[in-house]
């Protein structure tokens, strides 16, 4: 089960846009344009440091997905040799001791005796 990188958001994507149209504006101008206020800047090179910095934890939080996938891959495959050598062992233990012998129930097994009959529900016609 691979986990779902992360894309990027609508709003990241609008704001590059707008950047550009920002640089543009800038490019015509001597002097580029302040949006905002003295103390809350909001200008084209604010924006790019911001979308830069989205950027860079975006890939990686994208990397430590990765990561966690290769993590979580070798934790299954570790859990499928647990559940393979606990058959083998309980198997063993089934033609050492016998089917329906204290030693399978201990070791989690089912002794046969403990096993549910099947009963058959006579046909209506």
């Amino acid at each position: 089960m691979a986990l779902r990188k992360s894309k990027e958001s609508g709003a990241v994507t609008s704001a590059k846009k707008r950047r550009d149209g920002m640089k543009a504006i800038d490019d015509a101008r001597e002097v580029p344009v302040e949006y905002g206020e003295e103390d809350k800047p909001c200008n084209t090179a604010v924006l790019t440091a911001k979308i830069a910095a989205y950027d860079a934890d975006q890939s990686l939080a994208n990397s430590m997905l990765s990561d966690v996938d290769t993590v979580l891959n070798r934790v299954k495959a570790h859990e499928k040799e647990i559940k393979s050598l606990f058959k083998r062992a309980l198997s063993g233990a089934v033609s050492k001791f016998g089917e329906d012998s204290d030693e399978v129930e201990m070791m989690g097994g089912t002794r046969s005796s403990e096993r549910k009959k099947r009963v058959s529900k006579p046909k209506q016609a």
